[in-house]
């Protein structure tokens, strides 16, 4: 059996995309909070998906949808670090989101 036995047969993984500098208008998707125990490194992450509306960036369209994420530590420093870097993120991005409303 070799190392890459069945990979024609494996799904495709997604690959995420992620926000480049430049100014975006979202609809917020999905806020999401991953475990250490949930995730393959070890780690918590938080994760803001959205959906671009409005961009200054034409390698990110209308429509696309790009992430933010945070990597959680575990020690007190790791998510100190990270819970700074969270509110600093979304204070300097300013970032305007469209809700849905029922």
């Amino acid at each position: 059996m070799g190392l890459f036995d069945g990979l024609n047969e494996a799904p495709m993984g997604l690959q995420r995309l992620y926000f480049k500098p430049g100014r975006f208008l979202v609809k917020l998707v999905r806020l999401k909070g991953i475990t250490p125990a949930e995730s393959f490194h070890g780690k918590g992450s938080f994760v803001v998906e959205c959906e671009i509306y409005q961009t200054s960036d034409p390698t990110q369209p209308v429509g696309t949808a790009p992430a933010w994420v945070q990597k959680i530590g575990v020690s007190k420093k790791e998510k100190e670090t990270a819970f700074g870097a969270i509110k600093a993120a979304w204070e300097r991005l300013r970032v305007r989101m469209l809700f849905e409303r029922p």
